[in-house]
């Protein structure tokens, strides 16, 4: 018995996969000969009461904020695309508190490639949808609006090249259910520069994910617990985050 626990343990860390509790996980796939590392929650209304948003009002860079919080728990992501006074372009809702609304106007630049959508939480649930489909803001405890969106209704964007140049480390959020009809909600970052295009692709056929969503390329970081990723040593300045903490 007592070699088979330590046989079991050892297929775990050999697959770099950390089933932290019964519903989050992080794990380190590779797809396409692309690394990433990702964090995987599955969603009941327990577990949408574990994340928040995390402001750093003191302009900490990430490596250092990471050291501040003293924890190997808590999971972080880049949350909002800012101007250059930290302030969010697009919908920023924060605890039931309407920050700033939607932006629909064109522009250019990723953030504005439609369709572009947004990352929701609610008492309830987790939604990542359209900008299009926002109606109203009464449930919504947290938003977040970025672009553009990777999946639609489980579509890659029409405008992704698969011959595409533009590479950069990416990361994003997309949802999915499994075959019990479970749902979760599946953040990634690559380790190597990818297209839009890649990272979509390693969202629709790694995971089937019907809706998914670029939180942010050039400056992405995500800390997840148990994996020390590049963007741990990141001195990039991240004005908030998205956090889940169990």
């Amino acid at each position: 018995m007592i070699l088979k626990k330590y046989f079991f343990l050892f297929v775990i860390m050999l697959t770099n996969t950390y089933i932290l509790k019964s519903q989050i996980e992080s794990d380190t796939p590779i797809f396409n000969g692309k690394k990433f590392d990702i964090f995987k929650i599955k969603l009941d209304t327990n577990s949408v009461k574990n994340f928040s948003i995390l402001e750093n009002n003191n302009s900490v860079p990430h490596n250092d904020f990471i050291k501040l919080l003293n924890t190997d728990d808590i999971f972080l992501s880049t949350a909002s695309i800012v101007d250059s006074n930290c302030e969010p372009i697009g919908l920023f809702i924060n605890n039931n508190t309407l920050i700033k609304n939607v932006e629909i106007a064109d522009g250019t630049g990723n953030f504005f490639l439609k369709p572009n959508g947004a990352f929701l939480v609610t008492d309830k649930d987790v939604i990542i949808c359209q900008t299009s489909e926002i109606q109203n803001h009464q449930n919504i405890i947290f938003g977040i609006q970025s672009g553009p969106a990777l999946i639609t209704n489980g579509k890659i964007h029409p405008a992704f090249n698969p011959n595409s140049q533009n590479r950069h480390i990416r990361s994003a959020v997309g949802k999915y259910k499994n075959s019990n009809g479970d749902a979760f909600i599946v953040f990634a970052i690559s380790h190597e520069e990818v297209t839009f295009y890649e990272i979509a692709q390693f969202f629709n056929k790694q995971y089937d994910c019907f809706n998914a969503l670029s939180i942010e390329s050039v400056r992405s970081v995500m800390s997840i617990p148990y994996i020390q990723n590049p963007s741990n040593q990141s001195t990039n300045i991240v004005c908030r985050y998205i956090t889940y903490n169990n």
